[in-house]
């Protein structure tokens, strides 16, 4: 990670801006953002494009709000790799909820359940022929704001960065990395086996938090009502992205796993 918190905060200022315009936000006070040249940035083009093509404007925003916590949190993250200061396993794992970016992906799952041809294509520049709405998943907004949803994509985002922070310990220790779940844990009570089954337990209560929000929701509707399905498949979802994320990371090169289960 960069040693200079200016630049790289810099970075996300510009990144934000272009998310915001790419998304339909209207910044036309700030021209800096249509002038952007970095390739990394405006990588973002053809995803504001396909995601604003489809979803309304209340589903943006709520991507957007995401986007605007995992990059806050970033930035606290950098700051406080450049003190001396140890965090304590409940502040990272505050911050870790948005460095996941789980927030995100889950806010664009109404739209990545979407695959059917029902709808057609739509084909953009920069990218080939993307699949558009397969469900047409939509849930009603006081279900997306409902304590029981809340719920649901927290304990999801527990369950996938504790998973990550697990599998990925050994290639962090490597590196001199303590600002993770395992070592910070370690450092606290001195020990590798509490550390290891603490991380463990965060994951068998999230799973357990996850079930007891599924049955709160689908206890909200009948079966005849019409966000019953729509529900069924963003829980889906959830499930989809928990187990996905297990899968990847045990065959992916990102932790060295799959080389471990070969030798």
């Amino acid at each position: 990670m960069s040693q200079d918190f200016s630049s790289t905060q810099t970075f996300r200022s510009r990144t934000l801006k272009f998310v915001r315009q790419s998304l339909g936000f209207d910044d036309s006070q700030d021209s800096s953002s249509s002038q952007e040249s970095n390739p990394t940035i405006i990588s973002f083009e053809p995803v504001g494009k396909a995601i604003t093509a489809v979803y309304t404007p209340v589903q943006i925003n709520r991507l957007l709000e995401q986007i605007e916590f995992f990059l806050e949190m970033q930035a606290l993250e950098h700051r406080i790799s450049l003190s001396n200061d140890l965090p304590s396993v409940e502040q990272y794992r505050k911050r870790r909820m948005g460095t996941s970016a789980v927030g995100v992906c889950l806010a664009i799952s109404e739209y990545a359940y979407s695959l059917s041809l029902k709808h057609g294509d739509v084909e953009y520049e920069g990218l080939t022929r993307l699949p558009r709405y397969c469900y047409d998943v939509q849930l009603p907004e006081a279900v997306m704001k409902s304590e029981a949803m809340t719920r649901l994509w927290d304990k999801t985002n527990v369950i996938i960065s504790t998973v990550n922070d697990i599998l990925s310990v050994n290639k962090e220790v490597a590196l001199g990395q303590v600002d993770s779940l395992i070592p910070l844990a370690y450092a606290y009570s001195q020990s590798t086996q509490v550390a290891t089954d603490l991380s463990v337990h965060m994951i068998e209560t999230a799973v357990t938090g996850f079930e007891e929000a599924v049955e709160s929701l689908i206890a909200s509707y009948t079966e005849n009502d019409a966000s019953h399905g729509d529900l069924d498949k963003f829980v889906d979802s959830c499930r989809y992205a928990c187990t996905a994320n297990l899968n990847w990371s045990l065959k992916s090169e990102r932790y060295g796993l799959a080389k471990q289960k070969e030798n």
